[in-house]
């Protein structure tokens, strides 16, 4: 079959939707001063100036704008009007809000917009030495340095009490950070430095959290801002370890997790996020990851049926699709029925599943393998050339599947038409022919 060809015909997974069941959004002002909720991320108060300058390297405050209407306070980088350049880079902000019911909360940023392209860097992780980049709208200027989507305005129905929306020729845009668990939410904030126009500024206005599930549990627990886990989990596989990360071993079966089908972004946001992502570090996968990753892929999402229910199609529920795990401990086997990886070969085979850097650096390759034994059993003939094409949708639609996963999750993929120059050696180690070998997929943790 023609392995070069790949349609990506994606049926969208459950896991990227989310339960709307959860509430309106909740507004919060950045405010600064010593009583302020927002600080300096380096540490101290937070004490912006009232100088107009686009070089000075200090947020400018500008009042009687924006949030709360008629009051507002707004917090400017790069604004200076007819500086072609402002070339400012303003310190790191950071905005806490904290005493809320412990549960579950999804988090926003809000930053205002003219026609131009303003914009914000922001995070639920300050660590990272330039914060993911929103703006309003993409300009030709924006294409090369930035590879995230536009945020969406934000519209009063989605709060409990709607900010000031609109003013003058500027509107209030908003921009999904992830979920955080716990009593506690901080937001990171950033201008993009260099602005090279002041139609590239940041104007920052605070920030909003929406809560998901509210915790059982009576008193406080630790706060994470971390990508949650929500409430109700499903009841773990029999047998499944509790360890967090997969073993270090070469274990001869790993237990998978349930996939926790009520996480994630929403599904139009996760299809604006999809992209190839090759700046993997080789920080490893959570079990729950791979789990999720491998059950994105081709798992089995109506158990109440049968294992001929996947999260991908097949013709004629004829499965022709068998995927491989290359981790750093050994090459696996997902038995999509018991939701396990099967131990095939030990040692760290990235080297025979791939021709560039990143393969070998990322912690996951995903190997896709031809196995045609379901199509043996055909009552009448089906012709190779239509057979083979419904194959290659098959494929597309797993690989489709791990990118919108990825793209939910915040991790990076990579698929790959080629194997190596020499197929042959993998398909060695997995004991297939070389001409089963179908493309592969990198999947790992962004830089």
């Amino acid at each position: 079959m023609n392995k070069a060809a790949i349609i990506s015909g994606c049926f969208l997974l459950a896991m990227a939707a989310t339960a709307s069941a959860a509430g309106k959004i909740t507004y919060v002002d950045a405010t600064y001063g010593e009583a302020g909720n927002t600080k300096l991320a380096a540490g101290g108060v937070f004490t912006p100036t009232t100088e107009n300058s686009g070089t000075d390297n200090l947020w400018r405050l500008r009042t009687g704008l924006a949030n709360p209407a008629g009051a507002g306070t707004i917090y400017e980088a790069g604004g200076l009007f007819g500086d072609a350049n402002n070339p400012e880079d303003c310190p790191r902000l950071v905005t806490t809000v904290s005493g809320l019911p412990e549960g579950t909360y999804k988090v926003y940023v809000y930053f205002w917009s003219d026609d131009a392209s303003w914009r914000i860097r922001a995070d639920l992780n300050g660590k990272d030495a330039q914060l993911p980049l929103f703006y309003s709208r993409q300009l030709p200027i924006d294409a090369a340095p930035i590879g995230k989507p536009a945020a969406a305005m934000a519209k009063a129905e989605d709060f409990e009490t709607a900010p000031l929306l609109v003013e003058a020729n500027r509107k209030l845009w908003q921009a999904y950070l992830g979920e955080v668990k716990g009593t506690t939410i901080t937001v990171f904030a950033d201008d993009d430095p260099g602005h090279r126009s002041h139609n590239l500024r940041t104007w920052y206005d605070g920030i909003g959290y929406q809560l998901v599930t509210q915790s059982a549990k009576a008193g406080p627990s630790a706060d994470a801002n971390t990508a949650a886990d929500t409430a109700p989990q499903a009841q773990p596989v029999a047998g499944a370890a509790p360890q967090e990360q997969p073993a270090t071993e070469a274990a001869e079966v790993i237990k998978l997790l349930p996939p926790d089908l009520k996480k994630g972004i929403p599904v139009m946001e996760a299809l604006s996020k999809r992209k190839t992502e090759k700046d993997l570090s080789d920080k490893k996968l959570t079990l729950q990851q791979l789990s999720e990753v491998l059950w994105a892929a081709d798992g089995i999402n109506r158990p109440e049926r049968n294992d001929r229910n996947r999260t991908a199609p097949a013709a004629m529920s004829k499965y022709a699709v068998d995927i491989y795990a290359v981790l750093p401990e050994g090459v696996y086997f997902y038995d999509v029925a018991k939701h396990e990886l099967k131990l095939v070969a030990k040692g760290d085979h990235r080297k025979e599943c791939g021709m560039q850097d990143f393969v070998y650096i990322a912690y996951l390759n995903l190997v896709y393998v031809l196995n045609l034994k379901e199509w043996q059993a055909t009552p009448w003939p089906v012709p190779e050339n239509k057979r083979d094409r419904w194959i290659i949708c098959e494929l597309g639609c797993i690989a489709e599947n791990v990118h919108i996963y990825c793209a939910s999750e915040g991790l990076g993929t990579v698929i790959r038409g080629a194997i190596a120059l020499d197929e042959s050696k993998f398909a060695e180690v997995i004991k297939v022919k070389t001409e089963q070998i179908l493309m592969a997929q990198t999947v790992g943790c962004v830089k």
